[in-house]
């Protein structure tokens, strides 16, 4: 099925979800080093829970803009999303159960924080495998 280029409409949407994320990312980063740091350096502090949980409320944000963009899609680019998202849920599946595994034979113990960049990686290949089925 032949796709026209992407109308006006959608490039903005896209621009808007970009610049969101953009910005989402930009303080995400530092608040998740900041945080980081300030427990490192204060191990047995009271409070050293809840600084955790400081980047997660970022994080909770960017799964907010990702929802809104979705929901603000066509049902062409809705199709697409859910396929490039099917396909990051699999991927990361796969890839997290097979470290796992190698764990059990020896390999070094890996942050849990680590899965959310094999998403989003797995994301980006996925939209663009998505994309192409869709040309």
């Amino acid at each position: 099925m032949p796709r026209e280029r992407s109308t006006p409409q959608e490039r903005r949407l896209r621009l808007k979800f970009a610049l969101q994320m953009t910005a989402v990312l930009a303080i995400y980063i530092p608040v998740l080093l900041g945080s980081i740091e300030l427990i490192e350096a204060n191990p047995d502090a009271w409070w050293r829970f809840a600084v955790a949980l400081l980047p997660l409320t970022l994080f909770i944000a960017g799964a907010l803009t990702v929802l809104r963009y979705v929901l603000q899609e066509d049902e062409l680019e809705q199709r697409i999303s859910l396929m490039a998202l099917s396909i990051a849920f699999a991927s990361t599946a796969i890839f997290t159960f097979a470290y796992g595994l190698l764990q059990i034979a020896g390999a070094p113990d890996a942050s849990w924080t680590l899965v959310w960049p094999v998403m989003g990686v797995s994301w980006l290949i996925g939209g663009i495998v998505a994309r192409r089925r869709y040309r």
